[in-house]
């Protein structure tokens, strides 16, 4: 059993324009959305020895002004890509993995 929290709504703004409705618009679906589904699904997880996945962007890492393709010259897939790190971590080889980063990203964040 898993919870994988992914989305969030963007804003494509630099913070010197960023207005407080598009922050808070931006922290209710991400942050605090994930809280929420994490008090929501905690007893269950918990009895049935579930985890929890919250997912972000690179850019979290390491900020950059503006999206663009991945060196590897596409951008990822959902189900093979980002897909198949999710099913290692809620799997039993990532069983001891825990609060840790896994870069899902093509190499984005450090080949740039």
């Amino acid at each position: 059993d898993l919870l994988a929290n992914n989305a969030q709504t963007k804003v494509f703004q630099s913070i010197r324009r960023m207005t407080d409705a598009e922050m808070e618009t931006m922290s209710q679906s991400g942050p605090m959305a994930s809280f929420r589904f994490m008090q929501v699904c905690f007893a269950y997880l918990r009895e049935a020895k579930g985890c929890v996945i919250n997912m972000g962007s690179g850019s979290g890492i390491m900020p950059h002004g503006a999206m663009s393709g991945y060196p590897l010259g596409h951008w990822g897939d959902a189900e093979a890509d980002i897909g198949r790190g999710v099913v290692y971590l809620a799997g039993p080889d990532g069983r001891y993995i825990t609060g840790t980063t896994l870069m899902i990203d093509g190499g984005y964040n450090y080949l740039r």
